[in-house]
């Protein structure tokens, strides 16, 4: 292990009477293509922490690997 960062990513959905994000019995239901574009977004920001905060570091140079937002999905 080289380096370590922890980052949360918090989100929120407005007028829930029209989004496609639904709650049923205190569970939300939102569709795939909803949380690949959220997964993909924080992956995206995470990868800008990543590398701002590494510049001028021995890992500057560091390689970041490409993650399928997809592979974030729960297997069902």
């Amino acid at each position: 292990l080289l380096g370590e960062i922890s980052a949360s990513f918090i989100y929120k959905a407005d007028d829930f009477e029209y989004a496609v994000i639904t709650t049923t019995d205190g569970n939300l239901s939102i569709p795939d293509s909803v949380m690949d574009n959220l997964n993909s977004l924080s992956i995206s920001t995470m990868r800008g922490i990543v590398f701002t905060t590494f510049k001028g570091t021995f890992l500057h140079n560091a390689y970041l690997p490409i993650i399928d937002p997809t592979a974030f999905r729960q297997k069902q």
